[in-house]
């Protein structure tokens, strides 16, 4: 019956004015267009619904049954319609979420108030994921990951570029020592960290006109998944590590922490990418959440370059 879609708005319509010629202006279709969508559908359900003379057009009984009925379904349509262009106009309804913990925590947990402030109706949902996400198969409307899913269906929008440094607690440098190059690092307890994929991260020096060189840990005295654990390690004075700008920076503005051969060490920046599907038709909720947190984050002093 769905395909018959066309030909039962053509037998309301006709049913309604009672002339084919008047359905024919209110569909804007030809009369013969109309009386042959009708015809259609009497020959789909094999019953007679008009009783048609050069003059006159009346419903057979079947024809008023099935009028009411399907009047009665072509209203339910247009209330179907007119919700979701009602909804798509609303700003409401749940954005699904998945991110790292930290940046989770760190970065948008606090946003949230003032979100839900500006848009009391949008109810939130975040997954605090460090692995990666099939998009569409986890339903969700945003992810905020550092890097890129690989999906190129996917709208990314690039918020900054976190960088690293290289530090140590004051307390750690007095005890051991301060390194004036790198071949010093082989004697200091260096400090890891490990991907959720087992990859380990490795530190980036710059070594002359020669380009930038990865280092290899002559021994690690301690291992970390979490870039949060890592920079709580190094404040509280267990070794030299790698730690976020936007997790250490007010450590290191405060001195508890202190950046280690800064002229030699290079950060390998990575994006800090906003992604979701569909360029366009974009639900309101979607966008308003979209257009919130871009604005936000890129506002963060966390997030500067210290």
């Amino acid at each position: 019956m769905i395909q018959q879609l066309k030909n039962i708005t053509s037998f309301v319509q006709a049913a309604e004015s009672g002339s084919f010629t008047l359905a024919a202006q209110q569909l804007d279709l030809s009369p013969a267009a109309v009386s042959r969508n009708v015809a259609m559908l009497e020959q789909h359900l094999q019953v007679r619904l008009f009783n048609r003379t050069t003059r006159s057009l009346s419903l057979t009984d079947e024809g008023q049954a099935f009028a009411v009925r399907a009047k009665q379904i072509l209203t339910l349509l247009d209330e179907a319609a007119a919700h979701v262009q009602s909804n798509r106009r609303a700003v409401a309804g749940t954005v699904k979420m998945s991110m790292a913990n930290v940046i989770a925590r760190r970065l948008v947990m606090p946003l949230i108030p003032e979100l839900q402030r500006c848009y009391p109706h949008i109810d939130v949902e975040i997954n605090f994921d460090d692995q990666m996400i099939d998009f569409v198969q986890g339903g969700y409307d945003l992810v905020l990951r550092v890097g890129v899913l690989e999906n190129s269906t996917l709208v990314a929008r690039h918020i900054c570029r976190l960088h690293n440094v290289l530090a140590a607690s004051p307390a750690y440098l007095a005890a051991c020592g301060t390194p004036q190059n790198v071949a010093d690092l082989a004697r200091h307890r260096l400090i890891a960290r490990r991907f959720s994929s087992g990859k380990l991260k490795l530190w980036q020096f710059r070594q002359g006109d020669s380009g930038i060189y990865p280092y290899e840990f002559p021994r690690r005295i301690l291992t970390l998944s979490d870039p949060e654990s890592i920079a709580d390690a190094a404040v509280n004075g267990l070794g030299i590590a790698e730690v976020r700008g936007y997790i250490a920076r007010q450590a290191l503005q405060s001195g508890r922490l202190l950046p280690i051969l800064p002229a030699a060490y290079h950060s390998d920046d990575s994006p800090l990418v906003l992604q979701y599907p569909h360029r366009t038709l974009l639900a309101p909720r979607v966008q308003a959440v979209v257009d919130f947190l871009l604005q936000k984050l890129a506002q963060q002093p966390d997030l500067q370059r210290f």
